[in-house]
């Protein structure tokens, strides 16, 4: 009797926990964008790490630890009078399909970038901003280097912060920002998703950028997105 009582307070209690948890955390896919500041997520990776450390429940551990790996990443970074950087990680499902293509041809989904990306500038009163081949080709070099390198910051290995790579590519500019992001399956879906973050934000609607590249790569299932943006 006493072995049944424990059985079922046990269950009970794991019955609690994963109630407890961030829905996100066990979803395969989700149509919503959930943008939350570095600080959020650490008290959502606190607060699993405390779950998963008082259960001896092995399923536990690895579907919390399947939802974190599926985190799509942005961020946004910009270069004019002054500098800022926002961290904001985007949990999305990073499984998504798309079409190979030669490095030089431009993406479909690089032009609905560029035509919802000047959607946004026109409502809020701003001039459009052109899309460059040359700017498009440093922006898609961007995202392949990511994913040949296996990372996901501005600060890249191969050329360094964001604008000493437009250096090395020949651009000239007056002001000069980017937005990266790492497994949103449409131009729709990323686009939400930075407009749905400030720092992000700010460079789509940067009065002083007139030019716009988006890079956008495919590799082994993950989609790869950059935004250069650069005033003349």
């Amino acid at each position: 009797m006493f072995k049944l009582i424990k059985y079922a307070i046990i269950i009970l209690v794991f019955g609690f926990i994963i109630n407890s948890l961030p829905e996100s955390m066990f979803s395969d896919a989700t149509d919503e964008t959930a943008v939350e500041d570095t600080s959020e997520v650490q008290k959502v990776t606190d607060r699993v790490e405390h779950i998963v450390t008082n259960v001896d429940w092995v399923d536990v551990t690895e579907q919390a630890v399947d939802g974190l790996n599926r985190a799509a990443m942005m961020i946004s970074t910009y270069l004019g009078d002054d500098k800022n950087q926002e961290v904001v990680p985007v949990f999305q499902d990073s499984d998504v399909d798309g079409t190979e293509r030669d490095d030089d041809q431009v993406h479909e989904f690089e032009r609905q970038v560029h035509e919802l990306v000047n959607e946004e500038r026109e409502k809020h009163g701003l001039e459009p901003v052109e899309f460059s081949v040359d700017v498009s080709h440093v922006a898609r070099a961007k995202s392949q280097d990511m994913a040949d390198e296996d990372y996901f910051s501005h600060e890249s290995p191969t050329y360094g912060s964001p604008f000493e790579m437009m250096d090395e590519f020949g651009l000239r500019y007056v002001a000069a920002g980017e937005n990266i992001a790492m497994g949103q399956r449409s131009p729709e879906q990323v686009m939400e998703g930075w407009m749905n973050s400030e720092g992000h934000r700010k460079n789509i609607l940067q009065e002083k950028f007139t030019h716009i590249g988006v890079g956008f790569i495919k590799d082994n299932g993950t989609y790869y997105w950059t935004q250069m943006f650069i005033g003349k």
